[in-house]
């Protein structure tokens, strides 16, 4: 079998940089003008297709970006096992195992600071689960 990533959201494509979503200019659908506008009415049910997805697929590993609270709240609903906190000297993550696949909590990609060392120590914990 050859591996891959999938790569789930709980956002439409919007820009983490940009306050405001980018189909707020082209569409009139209020609930996609803003991120704020989106995380009501779609939050919990994107929340529970992904977990339902990760129960069907059973993945060895699930990377969920962002500290924000609001995210957090659904990474935990979505590992459904408590994360640990996990410092050192690149930075800061979450871990957690059900037995079956990993789930990590990390900054998002495009966060300022974040070295190649960081990655490499989330892949290695993940790897020592």
């Amino acid at each position: 079998m050859i591996p891959f990533c999938v790569y789930l959201t709980l956002q439409p494509t919007h820009s983490p940089l940009r306050a405001t979503g980018v189909y707020g200019e082209h569409t009139g659908l209020p609930q996609l003008r803003t991120r704020e506008s989106y995380k009501q009415p779609f939050g919990w049910p994107r929340a529970l297709h992904v977990v339902q997805r990760v129960r069907e697929h059973r993945p060895k590993a699930v990377i969920f970006y962002s500290f924000d609270n609001w995210y957090r709240k659904w990474w935990q609903l979505l590992a459904g096992v408590p994360f640990t906190e996990q410092t050192g000297p690149h930075g800061t993550f979450h871990l957690a195992s059900n037995g079956a696949t990993s789930f990590a909590i990390v900054k998002h990609p495009a966060s300022k600071g974040l070295t190649n060392h960081y990655w490499q120590w989330v892949g290695q914990s993940l790897t020592n689960l």
